[in-house]
């Protein structure tokens, strides 16, 4: 079911469906909760939660420097636990969820009882290099607006680069100038690459919980080599490499959907 709750007058989109344990999953920069429905389409047995981040999908905002954060996005997370009144729960997310699901995690890790990190993008490095192309989007969205600014992206080197060898994500980089808000909230692909989820690695450490790290070769934005970091660091993880979304999409959705339901059931 599809709801909104209000939070220093931001009207939250998120859904709430199924009985048993909650499950709350997060979707990534730019998606929508959609996204986490399709990747949760395969649990039984639990109630699945998700919700629009600040900015995104039907969460209206125009998103400026101080809002995008990841401890502003694990604020409006607890917000959200605490209006549908859910003290413990299994949290996941994809890429930017992920991330915030870590920052919500150390904060919390007596409301976790299992923890999902899918294609990790963020560890402890600020700004780190594979974040580039998004954040010249942001500088063209800014400059030249969103028509032209598109123009000018495609045109760029790295983007005609990037288009030859991985061209669907190519494609997904263009969504950013044509999702929902994207003319009000392109400031996130600025000033998220360049925060971080986690200080230090030894951070980690302290998450006793079950974790399941999935990651990806062949994937530009998401290196797998966050996913081993992050598996080596977390005390009781698996790591699983599945193939990238950017070379098998179906494939890649089927492989997601079958890990998440076996971890989530076991």
């Amino acid at each position: 079911m599809d709801n909104t709750f209000e939070h220093n007058q931001i009207h939250f989109h998120y859904t709430d469906k199924g009985k048993g344990p909650a499950l709350i999953f997060l979707h990534g920069l730019g998606a929508s909760l959609q996204q986490a429905k399709e990747i949760t389409s395969r649990i039984k047995g639990h109630r699945i939660v998700s919700m629009d981040f600040r900015g995104h999908g039907k969460t209206k905002r125009f998103v400026t420097a101080s809002d995008a954060q990841m401890e502003v996005f694990a604020k409006d997370l607890s917000n959200l636990m605490e209006f549908l009144g859910i003290h413990e729960c299994i949290l996941g997310g994809l890429s930017l969820g992920a991330a915030v699901a870590m920052k919500y995690a150390l904060a919390n890790p007596e409301k976790i009882k299992k923890l999902v990190l899918v294609r990790p993008a963020w560890v402890n490095q600020r700004d780190p290099d594979h974040f580039h192309l998004l954040k010249l989007a942001h500088d063209l969205i800014q400059k030249y607006g969103i028509v032209t600014g598109r123009e000018y992206f495609t045109e760029s080197p790295d983007f005609v680069e990037v288009k030859e060898k991985f061209p669907n994500y190519a494609e997904s980089l263009l969504g950013h100038f044509s999702r929902p808000q994207a003319d009000t909230s392109y400031a996130l692909l600025k000033y998220l690459p360049e925060d971080r989820p986690i200080d230090d690695l030894t951070q980690l450490t302290q998450l006793s919980m079950p974790v399941l790290v999935i990651g990806s070769n062949d994937d530009p934005l998401h290196p797998f080599s966050y996913a081993e970091t992050i598996h080596s660091h977390l005390p009781n993880a698996t790591l699983v490499p599945i193939i990238s979304k950017y070379l098998n999409m179906e494939q890649h959705n089927r492989e997601l959907q079958a890990l998440m339901a076996s971890f989530i059931s076991s």
